[in-house]
C-alpha cells in the first residue's frame, strides 16, 4: 500500500503512521504524512515523507496523490476537543466538514483524471450516536445518529459527505467509529493525561458534574490494529461503517479513582492519597452521559479483537506522563532580556547584520514564524500566551515606541508571577523565552513591531491574561490614561491571574 495519512501528527494519526512504518508484514510500501500542526500531539513527524499543509490545499494534495502514486487515504485530521467546539464551533466546521469535503473532492478528481484505484478511510467517532440511557444496548452501525454537541455534529456531517461521494461518485470509502482512545503522547487537555499531570503536580483534578458520565476506552494500538485489519481484508469499500471498541466501560470518576489508586502505589505523596485532589466542577453544556458501541461486525468480517486492558495499562500511562511531565523543582530558567544589534555606520547611513543562528541560540529554540503588527497609539496587545505550544519570541520595534511587558508564567521558575518592563524604540529588541505571557502598549502615534516566533501561531491555543488584573499590578496608567486604551474584545475578556492559576 502507498498511503496518505492526514493528521499524522495528531495522537491517533501519529500512532498509526508509526504502526504502519514498523509493521512486520511490510505491506505499507510508502507512508506520506500531512498535518498543519495546529493541534499536533508530537513535534517530530514520522513518515517516509512529511509535509506541513492544510487538507484544504487541493492543488497540492492532488499533485501528491499523482506523483506519490497514492492508493489509500486514511483521514484522521480533525479538531476533536468537545469543550473547544462548544466555545467556538467555526473551526470545527471549517476543518472537520469543509476539510473532509475538499479531500473527497480531490480524491474524486484524481480517480476521474487518472483512472487509478484509490480507497478512502474516514476516521469518525462513537459520539455521533449521541447519548444512551443506562439500560440501552450498545449502538450498532445501523442505528440512527443523533449528535448532540458541535464536535460530534461536525463529524456526523463529514460522514454524510463520505457516503454521498460513495453513492453519487462511486468513491471507494469506509467509515470507522471508535470509542475513546488512550495511550502515550495524548494531548494534555484530554481526560487521562489531565488527571495524571494534575496529580503529579498536586493540583485539583476536575471531574464534570457528578462524575457518572461513562465512556468505553480503547488502547490506541488496538485502534491501529483495527484499521490495519480493515485495510488488509477483502471487505468492499462501499460506504460501510465499522464500530471499533474494547467494550471496557468506565465512568469518569472510576477512571480518576483507578489512576489515583495506581499513583498512590507508584509514587506515594507526602500529603496522602491523590484522591483528595478530585473535585467536581460544573457540568459542560449538553454533556452526554453514556456512549457504548457494538463492534461485532468488525470482528466477524476481519477477525480483529482488542487485546489491551485499560486497567493493565494504567501504570504504563502514568510512567509515560511522568517522563514528559514538567513537574520539575523550581530553578533559575532563562529570563526575558534586551538584546543589542551591532551597527556599522558610514557616510551612507548604517548596516546592522542579524544572525538567525544567534537568535535561535538566545531564544533557546528555532524561530519558525514572523509576524508584523501595526498599532495606533493606546493599543494594548496582550497579555498573550500559548499553553500547549509555548512560543519563544524575538521582539523588535521597526518604527515607533512601545512599553513591552512580559509575565513569567512558568510554575517552576524563580520569577514565576513576576512582570518585567521594557521601553523599546525603533531598532531595539528583546528576547522572550517560551513560557512567558507577553504584551505591549503603543506609546507613539503608531508603531510597527516584528515578532519572530519559535512555534507557529495557533488560534485554538491562544490564551490571554487580563492586562489590568489587580493582582499583577501592571502600571499602564503611568504612561497613558485608561480612556486612551484600545483593546480587542478577546483581550478585554482575558483570564484573571487567579483564574489562570487554577488552570496550571
Amino acid at each position: 500500500m502507498r498511503v496518505l495519512v492526514t493528521g499524522g501528527c495528531g495522537f491517533i494519526g501519529h500512532h498509526f503512521v508509526k504502526f504502519a512504518l514498523n509493521h512486520p508484514s511490510k505491506q505499507y510500501e510508502f507512508i506520506e504524512n500531512i498535518d498543519n500542526l495546529s493541534y499536533s500531539a508530537i513535534n517530530d513527524p514520522l513518515g517516509d515523507e512529511f509535509f506541513q499543509m492544510d487538507i484544504c490545499e487541493q492543488k497540492t494534495i492532488l499533485n501528491h496523490l499523482r506523483t506519490k502514486r497514492i492508493d489509500t487515504v486514511v483521514h484522521f485530521a480533525a479538531h476533536t476537543h468537545v469543550d473547544r467546539s462548544i466555545q467556538d464551533a467555526r473551526p470545527f466546521l471549517q476543518n472537520n466538514v469543509y476539510g473532509t469535503h475538499d479531500l473527497l473532492d480531490v480524491c474524486k478528481q484524481h480517480i476521474d483524471e487518472t483512472g487509478h484505484k484509490l480507497r478512502f478511510v474516514y476516521i469518525s467517532t462513537d459520539e455521533v450516536y449521541g447519548s444512551l440511557n443506562p439500560m440501552d444496548k450498545p449502538s450498532l452501525e445501523t442505528d440512527a445518529i443523533k449528535p448532540t454537541n458541535p464536535y460530534s455534529a461536525s463529524k456526523a456531517a463529514a460522514e454524510h459527505f463520505v457516503q454521498a461521494w460513495t453513492k453519487t461518485y462511486s468513491l471507494p470509502a469506509i467509515i470507522t467509529r471508535s470509542c475513546n482512545n488512550y495511550g502515550s503522547g495524548q494531548h494534555c487537555e484530554k481526560l487521562i493525561p489531565k488527571i495524571i499531570n494534575n496529580a503529579l503536580n498536586w493540583k485539583p483534578i476536575p471531574i464534570y458534574g457528578n462524575g457518572l458520565a461513562s465512556r468505553e476506552w480503547l488502547h490506541v494500538q488496538d485502534h491501529c490494529e483495527a484499521i490495519h485489519a480493515l485495510l488488509t481484508s477483502d471487505i468492499e469499500f462501499s460506504g460501510q461503517i465499522y464500530n471499533i471498541t474494547s467494550s471496557e466501560s468506565f465512568t469518569n470518576i472510576e477512571v480518576a479513582n483507578l489512576i489515583c489508586d495506581h499513583m498512590d502505589q507508584l509514587a506515594p505523596h507526602k500529603n496522602g492519597s491523590y484522591k483528595q485532589l478530585i473535585e467536581f466542577v460544573d457540568d459542560r453544556p449538553g454533556h452526554d452521559m453514556r456512549y457504548a458501541i457494538n463492534s461485532d461486525k468488525l470482528k466477524a468480517q476481519t477477525g480483529w479483537t482488542a487485546k489491551k486492558s485499560f486497567q493493565d495499562s494504567i501504570d504504563e500511562l502514568i510512567q509515560n506522563e511522568r517522563e514528559r511531565a514538567e513537574a520539575l523543582p523550581h530553578k533559575d530558567l532563562p529570563q526575558a532580556r534586551r538584546i543589542e544589534h551591532k551597527s556599522f555606520p558610514d557616510q551612507r547611513g548604517s548596516v546592522s547584520p542579524r544572525f538567525f543562528s544567534s537568535y535561535d541560540k538566545q531564544a533557546g529554540a528555532h524561530l519558525v514564524q514572523e509576524n508584523l503588527t501595526h498599532s495606533f497609539q493606546g493599543v494594548i496587545r496582550g497579555l498573550h500566551f500559548q499553553r500547549n505550544k509555548p512560543q519563544a519570541k524575538l521582539i523588535e520595534v521597526l518604527d515607533g515606541e512601545i512599553l513591552d511587558v512580559v509575565l513569567d508564567i512558568r510554575p517552576h521558575s524563580l520569577s514565576f508571577g513576576k512582570c518585567e518592563y521594557f521601553n523599546l524604540k525603533q531598532g531595539q529588541s528583546i528576547i522572550v523565552p517560551a513560557g512567558y505571557a507577553h504584551g505591549y502598549l503603543t506609546l507613539s502615534s503608531e508603531s510597527y513591531v516584528m515578532y519572530k516566533l519559535s512555534e507557529f501561531w495557533d488560534p485554538l491555543d491562544q490564551n490571554t491574561i487580563l492586562y489590568n488584573d489587580k493582582d499583577l499590578g501592571i502600571n499602564w496608567t503611568k504612561y497613558m490614561m485608561p480612556d486612551k486604551f484600545i483593546l480587542s474584545q478577546n483581550d478585554i475578556e482575558g483570564l484573571t491571574w487567579s483564574e489562570f492559576l487554577k488552570t496550571i
